[in-house]
């Protein structure tokens, strides 16, 4: 039984198709599995869209080591576009359906090596004084939080791993489209490509969809 119950009440999903070959490096198990171990598409398996993208990925994740593999669909896939989907509509839709709660929450706010301002979340004051370096700022917030819902669908796809505060909507989204979107394979994050800045175009495959794709390793 899905943890989330189907349909999207009509809500209409902005994707884009590819076509071609999708690259993952990691270990494939017959059947097709995800490789385990963190990344940013968690229980989905982390795929490139040509083999720019994949380098890029190589260096970021630091992938050195494990073989590359080419995945392709009959019909090509399908993919959620991640920065064109309505996701307050989607929040609304996962507090609804108890994917999501508010909490109050703490900010940590600090200046990373570049400069640049960044911040950290958390549940509990505590917490937040300790993540607090020379220099950062603390406030308090309303932020939205993964519910157990949530945090269940997240453990049982991909074991050892939680939903962290900062990423509670991308993966109620996931959730969501996994479970209520059956003709979407996955989601495309249309990101800057700039390895420095460990950032790529990326690709999420659900599980789900793993079973329909052929597969052969490259090297």
């Amino acid at each position: 039984m899905p943890v989330i119950a189907p349909a999207l009440a009509g809500l209409k999903i902005p994707t884009v198709c590819h076509d071609g070959a999708l690259l993952h490096y990691g270990f494939l198990d017959n059947p097709l599995a995800p490789t385990r171990g963190a990344s940013n598409e968690g229980p989905c398996l982390s795929c490139s869209i040509d083999e720019e993208t994949a380098d890029a990925w190589l260096m970021i994740a630091e992938l050195g080591g494990r073989p590359l593999w080419s995945l392709v669909k009959p019909g090509g896939f399908v993919l959620a576009d991640y920065y064109s989907i309505p996701k307050h509509q989607l929040t609304a839709i996962a507090a609804a359906r108890g994917l999501v709660e508010r909490r109050l929450a703490f900010k940590c706010w600090a200046t990373n090596e570049d400069g640049e301002p960044c911040f950290t979340m958390h549940l509990t004051k505590a917490e937040a004084h300790a993540e607090l370096v020379e220099g950062g700022r603390l406030r308090e917030c309303l932020c939205w939080a993964p519910t157990v819902q949530l945090c269940t669908y997240w453990g049982q796809r991909h074991p050892g791993t939680t939903v962290a505060l900062c990423d509670t909507l991308d993966a109620a989204v996931t959730a969501l489209l996994d479970a209520s979107a059956p003709m979407i394979d996955g989601i495309y994050w249309d990101e800057t490509l700039d390895p420095l800045r460990y950032s790529a175009p990326r690709v999420g495959l659900f599980q789900r969809i793993l079973n329909l794709v052929s597969r052969t390793c490259d090297e």
